[in-house]
């Protein structure tokens, strides 16, 4: 499987919309055009990164037949800040590509961060 970044965006927004606090987790999150196992896949990407709270996954056959999802952390409430708005998304997009810059979690935030930063300075 291939990171896709553009997902891991789409998953903290719809966690921060979607997630109720006291549920403790959310089950089988949806995104629109992609299918459960690859959200799940990503999900736990997210977790190991710490950017949500918790992952669970649960197998059937060898496959994931269902997972769930806890609340964004801090570091996922701020990376999402960073990346929230589309205009700023686009633009970091651009810039990782344009200037072959490694695809990371990482990367995305400090990119988007200056983007932002510049917007202010405007």
């Amino acid at each position: 499987m291939k990171r896709d970044m553009e997902l891991v965006r789409r998953i903290l927004l719809r966690v921060e919309e979607k997630f109720q606090p006291g549920t403790g987790w959310m089950e089988n999150l949806e995104i629109d055009g992609y299918e459960m196992t690859i959200v799940a896949e990503h999900c736990d990407l997210l977790y190991q990164e710490s950017l949500i709270r918790e992952y669970k996954a649960f197998y059937g056959d060898g496959q994931i037949c269902s997972f769930g999802v806890g609340p964004l952390t801090y570091e996922g409430h701020n990376f999402l800040e960073y990346v929230r708005d589309e205009e700023t998304w686009k633009k970091t997009v651009k810039e990782i590509r344009e200037n072959k810059l490694p695809s990371t979690i990482e990367t995305y935030g400090t990119v988007a961060a200056s983007i932002s930063g510049a917007f202010l300075r405007e």
